[in-house]
């Protein structure tokens, strides 16, 4: 009989264990299926279809086995410029890596070259570290070279997110920190302003062809951009969804065009806008990884989606890119629009953009030191300097060794006012 009673008590014990551990569960499904609809909500994404994690990424490549570099170049000259390059994919665009790297050596800058065999960031940091006494200025990726992750939690949104970032080989002095081994940076200490800017090339995520052919054919535009057989409008546009700032893109540009009245932004507009040449072009909009969103007045739906497969038929003729869209440049999620503005297009060399939830900037640092005469890597860094910590995400994609052409004058603005843009306001242009 004792038997009996213990039995039925242990049954009962494990029915209430596993009732709790299914309670449990449910509350963890709960809780992502909450999260998720934050981060869709906040992403604006047209398809309601969330960001990947980055354990589907590593299920997705692969983990590959530990660092090995191979030093193939280094030529002094003034300013070190270190490219890395994925080993993977150099021998099939060496012909036009080579072309790139000539380049560079021909505007003054030392230029050493690594193939890298792995996937991990800290190592490459690593050389940075050491090279930074030597004058090194910025760093290239090129190919799926890795990148780090951070777990960031946004007071603004509460939840929890996780993207790349290469600011990691930015700030070369701060303390990075996984406190929980779980490969996310949590916890960033010390003196975390960037020392050296940053550029990637990374088309593996795009699907306008192979990632060779994708290559290729940027190093062939980008030189062809530097040699003057491919030229843009010097002129720029600011196109602005969300009216939150105005680019200070008359820094740079004596011909600005803003447009950015409610019913006027929409998806067909933009991208015939996007087909009537600016060398730059910046975009404000809610936007995820795959698309950016136009809103009518009072943010109702209305004014259509760009996606990323736009792109091949709208074909931007615009050489740079701000992207200030929510997600817009997780180059790790399949069809990203960030790269399609470069790999889909005949023209864009370089895009700036969030792997990450945004808020507007005028950006105004950056376009100050570009109309001082500076590249795009160290406008990007002294705008870079004032926002790290809440634009940690924001990374350079392309060639951060360009120059626009601009040709900035005095902006002649009859009849515009900050208090027009504030409530809708048209489109205004400056002049030579």
């Amino acid at each position: 009989m004792h038997k009996k009673i213990l039995l039925f008590l242990v049954i009962l014990f494990a029915l209430v264990l596993r009732s709790e551990a299914v309670s449990q569960d449910s509350l963890r499904v709960a809780e992502r299926i909450a999260e998720l609809k934050k981060i869709i909500a906040e992403c604006k994404d047209p398809l309601k279809i969330p960001p990947g994690t980055f354990k589907e990424l590593q299920i997705l490549r692969g983990v590959k086995p530990r660092p090995d570099f191979k030093k193939i170049r280094g030529i002094k000259a003034e300013g070190l410029v270190h490219v890395f390059v994925d080993s993977y994919v150099y021998p099939a665009i060496q012909t036009n890596f080579d072309q790139f790297i000539l380049d560079l050596q021909s505007e003054g800058y030392t230029v050493s070259v690594t193939q890298v065999i792995t996937e991990t960031p800290e190592d490459i940091r690593a050389i940075l570290q050491s090279e930074y006494a030597s004058g090194l200025v910025g760093v290239i990726l090129v190919g799926e070279v890795p990148a780090a992750w951070v777990q960031l939690f946004t007071i603004t949104h509460y939840y929890t997110s996780h993207f790349p970032t290469d600011y990691f080989y930015m700030d070369l002095d701060g303390t990075w920190n996984d406190s929980n081994a779980d490969g996310f940076y949590d916890d960033l200490s010390g003196t975390m302003e960037p020392e050296i800017w940053a550029g990637r090339i990374t088309p593996s995520f795009c699907i306008f062809g192979d990632e060779v052919t994708m290559l290729n054919q940027y190093f062939a535009k980008n030189h062809a951009y530097r040699t003057g057989s491919m030229s843009v409008p010097d002129r720029a546009l600011g196109y602005i969804e969300i009216p939150w700032y105005v680019p200070a893109m008359d820094y740079v540009y004596g011909d600005v065009t803003i447009v950015i009245d409610e019913n006027t932004t929409t998806a067909l507009d933009y991208k015939y806008m996007l087909q009537q040449g600016y060398e730059f072009v910046h975009l404000l909009s809610h936007s995820s990884p795959w698309g950016s969103t136009f809103f009518l007045e009072d943010e109702t739906y209305g004014g259509g989606s760009v996606f990323s497969y736009d792109m091949a038929h709208v074909n931007p003729e615009a050489v740079f890119v701000i992207l200030e869209a929510c997600s817009n440049a997780k180059y790790t999620e399949t069809n990203n629009l960030g790269q399609t503005y470069i790999f889909g297009s005949d023209y864009c060399l370089v895009a700036i953009g969030e792997t990450k939830i945004m808020y507007g900037n005028s950006f105004e640092e950056l376009y100050y030191s570009l109309g001082e005469g500076n590249n795009l890597g160290d406008a990007f860094l002294d705008w870079k300097w004032w926002y790290w910590d809440f634009w940690l995400g924001c990374d350079v994609f392309g060639d951060p060794t360009l120059k626009p052409h601009g040709h900035a004058n005095p902006m002649k603005m009859a009849g515009f006012s900050y208090e027009s843009i504030k409530t809708g306001g048209s489109k205004w242009e400056t002049s030579a």
